[in-house]
């Protein structure tokens, strides 16, 4: 914030960044995995009526349902990449 200028930066249209760091581009390395595509989905109302792991309860997914997974949501007209 400037001597002269007595305004805090958040109201201060002259400033628009500070101690930001340089833009840079957004890269997926090919060994990733992408967790985007379908998924067996299990909704349980507690943890304590979710499958054991190691039961075999877990290999039961015959029963769960099959829910799609984005690999970018959108909020608000906002994308936000996961």
């Amino acid at each position: 914030m400037a001597s002269e200028d007595p305004k805090p930066d958040y109201a201060n249209l002259e400033v628009l960044e500070r101690h930001r760091l340089p833009t840079r581009a957004f890269w997926i390395p090919e060994t990733s995995v992408l967790l985007n595509g379908e998924w067996d989905f299990h909704y349980a109302e507690s943890p304590l009526e979710a499958p054991e792991v190691g039961s075999g309860e877990l290999a039961k997914v015959d029963s769960w349902s099959r829910i799609n997974v984005p690999g970018k949501i959108l909020t608000d007209h906002i994308e936000y990449q996961f």
